[in-house]
């Protein structure tokens, strides 16, 4: 992915080899107005060839997580999750509850954790 171009979402792609912490969102941030657009910065549909497919990788790292409270996943596979979580947000316009904003923090911060450590595959 290219930071020089914006995605279907009109939303500027953040290749993880350019993401830093400041461009992550604060710990405990808002949904709306920092979670949900950081999670556009990435195209999980494109990373995972298709919507069918983000949406069993998400799938698969929600259900790891609710069993273990952790995120093994390396760093594009999270940040897919997170897009697929805001587009599924988005598009059922249910907007977020108490346990999705735990679950998108969490996923926040494990991207924090991988982006620190430099694993940014």
């Amino acid at each position: 992915m290219s930071m020089n171009h914006d995605n279907i979402y009109s939303q500027r792609l953040i290749p993880n080899a350019s993401l830093s912490l400041d461009l992550l969102p604060a710990v405990n941030a808002d949904y709306v107005s920092s979670i949900s657009p950081f999670a556009l910065t990435f195209d999980g549909y494109d990373y995972c060839g298709s919507q069918i497919e983000c949406f069993g990788l998400a799938k698969k790292i929600s259900d790891a997580y609710e069993k273990t409270g952790v995120f093994t996943e390396p760093l594009s596979q999270l940040r897919s999750a997170l897009f697929f979580l805001q587009r599924n947000v988005r598009q059922w316009g249910y907007g977020i509850d108490c346990e999705t904003l735990r679950y998108a923090h969490a996923m926040v911060e494990a991207i924090r954790d991988r982006v620190a450590a430099g694993h940014i595959e």
